[in-house]
């Protein structure tokens, strides 16, 4: 007797970590089980992956080329053989919810730790597994696809990446606390990291490993609310990014001004202690976004009045602040960026659900845009786009819009025309969606000028659009991009390389409107805030992402 099955291998992006499952006879393995009367074999392998452990992945790698296969017989059952073919695939979120029906336990393992296991049955394929992981992965975008990729609903778009960090700091401070919508990705991950180091270390002096601080900037956000635990908070100062040096001097001082006690090593360690916290009043030098948020989360751990001036009011902080009241703060806007905070210090249950991604949005909208398609979506939340509405009805783009929905009609880019932009703290045109209508700007004829007068480095990214479409000149004077698109065929498209989490969904963008076999390194930097391209791209109609191994 021959049963065919199929199974999937998922590994964790940020430790190459794999998942392994135990089975009621006591032997450990991939989650794998008998395809199904009517099922391909990655539907199959996909549903029992959900069935044994509820995990979610973020992506397969090519299922027509990165597949493992066994072959084995059966002891328990005389003259059955059974032919396995695995997938693989890989995620940033490494919770698992098992059911005990279908398993007895579930790890994450290294290939090091699985090959010391004595019931791991499979080790054949730890060596071809091993090459999988080392190897980089490319991204393409296809038109056409003739594999059917399993996929969440392509409507939905994941929880904010940064509402999550704005709010995530108050879990440290209040039990009663629920968040739901969290985004899949490895800034979240970072977050959970960080809980967990916590969690380890209650009450105790808390030192975070370099590598976490460097995985995701916001780590940064959630120190303050360390301090409500923990006496003392040691880090080191996270790298700069790609996007600019991003200093933590603001940020410090909003700290201290709360009355934390601030100590720098010559080796680049900061020190926090928490000594006495006292409510406060302070000014902002400008709307930081980073400084409003801590400032609001300091006062979220303090008993008595507290006021901040010059705040930050991009839809993010305004969604922290009404988190805050539900847990029972009193916060009033006596201007539209000068609050008072009352804090009384008698928590209230809440259940809170994040509000979408509006970069995530905006990525769909840009593809909608390139491509010349139809694009719809409607929220239950007020969407804050109108920035982007007033760039694109400059540029001659037909839209309907209100402040719940949106509805970007066809057929659009032969007709646009460029346009100025500057980019600036909300309500201002946000500077993560410069690098998003770039490859817009560059398919039109004529010369389009952005400013960003928040990150001063935010323009490398252009170079590697440039390589996947050649048809345009740029160039970069101080604070300003100039972008002129040029008719005619100026040279090949080449692979692209994207050098922040911006630049991989302009990446994207781009090759959505090129359409070419241009490929594209960096999933770190896409997974850093994008859950599921793949929906992304099926959100527009007609496309779809093929996660290559270099050299497969």
């Amino acid at each position: 007797m021959h049963v065919n099955c199929a199974g999937m291998i998922l590994f964790s992006i940020p430790d190459k970590k794999v998942l392994l499952v135990q089975h009621k006879e006591g032997h450990w393995g991939f989650p794998k089980g008998q395809i199904e009367q009517g099922e391909t074999e990655l539907q199959a392998a996909c549903r029992e992956l959900q069935e044994e452990t509820g995990a979610f992945w973020n992506g397969i790698l090519n299922p027509k080329r990165v597949k493992l296969s066994e072959e084995y017989l059966v002891h328990t059952v005389k003259g059955l053989r059974k032919s396995v073919v695995y997938f693989v695939a890989f995620t940033c979120d490494m919770k698992l919810n098992w059911q005990p029906g279908e398993i007895v336990n579930a790890r994450w393992l290294s290939l090091n730790q699985i090959n010391q296991l004595r019931s791991f049955y499979s080790k054949k394929l730890l060596a071809p597994l091993d090459k999988i992981l080392q190897s980089e992965v490319i991204i393409r975008v296809d038109e056409q696809v003739d594999l059917e990729m399993p996929l969440s609903s392509s409507a939905r778009i994941q929880g904010s990446k940064h509402a999550y960090s704005r709010i995530a700091p108050l879990l440290f401070i209040y039990k009663s606390l629920k968040i739901n919508n969290i985004p899949r990705t490895i800034d979240s991950y970072a977050i959970h990291q960080l809980i967990r180091l916590s969690f380890q270390n209650h009450g105790q002096l808390l030192m975070i490993p370099p590598h976490l601080s460097n995985l995701s900037r916001s780590i940064m956000s959630c120190i303050p609310a360390l301090l409500f635990i923990h006496p003392k908070v040691r880090f080191y100062q996270p790298k700069g990014c790609q996007i600019g040096e991003r200093k933590i001097d603001l940020y410090l001082q909003v700290i201290c001004r709360f009355g934390v006690q601030l100590k720098l090593y010559d080796d680049g360690m900061v020190e926090l202690e928490r000594g006495v916290l006292e409510p406060t009043a302070i000014k902002l030098p400008f709307p930081s976004f980073t400084g409003s948020s801590t400032a609001i989360i300091l006062t979220s751990m303090v008993k008595g009045n507290s006021y901040i001036e010059n705040i930050s009011i991009e839809p993010e902080i305004i969604e922290l602040i009404e988190v805050l009241r539900l847990l029972g703060l009193d916060v009033t806007f006596f201007t539209e960026r000068n609050i008072v905070i009352k804090n009384r210090w008698k928590p209230k249950l809440v259940n809170w659900t994040l509000s979408e991604d509006r970069n995530v949005l905006v990525t769909r909208l840009m593809m909608a845009l390139i491509s010349g398609r139809e694009f719809k979506y409607t929220s239950q939340r007020p969407l804050y786009l109108t920035p982007l509405m007033d760039v694109l009805e400059r540029m001659g783009v037909r839209f309907s819009y209100s402040p719940y929905s949106i509805h970007l009609f066809p057929d659009q880019l032969e007709h646009l025309k460029p346009v100025h932009i500057t980019c600036d703290h909300f309500p201002g045109f946000c500077s993560d969606w410069q690098p998003l209508i770039a490859p817009v700007l560059s398919k039109i004829n004529g010369t389009s000028v952005v400013q960003d007068r928040i990150f001063e480095n935010r323009y490398r990214y252009i170079e590697q659009i440039n390589r996947i479409n050649p048809n345009f000149i740029y160039e970069v004077r101080s604070d300003e991009l100039r972008i002129k698109g040029i008719k005619g065929n100026h040279g090949d498209a080449m692979d692209a390389e994207s050098i922040d989490l911006r630049s991989a969904a302009a990446n994207i963008i781009a090759l959505v409107g090129e359409n070419n076999s241009s490929k594209i390194k960096g999933l770190f930097q896409l997974l850093r805030g994008y859950e599921d391209m793949l929906s992304d791209l099926r959100s527009v109609g007609g496309f779809h992402v093929t996660f290559d191994v270099a050299g497969s």
